[in-house]
């Protein structure tokens, strides 16, 4: 079992109450150099994220 599946196990052993993880675009970190690279890869997270 992946530890990706042990947390959405955990998380539904212990009820939408007590446990809920959010994970946004605004976490995540690239290594992008170049600043329309960066845009680019931040404006399709988003729009991944909001699908």
């Amino acid at each position: 079992m992946t530890w990706n599946k042990e947390v959405i196990t955990l998380a539904g052993d212990l009820g939408p109450s007590r446990f809920f993880p959010s994970v946004s675009p605004a976490q995540l970190l690239g290594i992008e150099i170049t600043p329309y690279a960066h845009e680019l890869a931040q404006t399709a997270a988003w729009i991944g994220y909001i699908q």
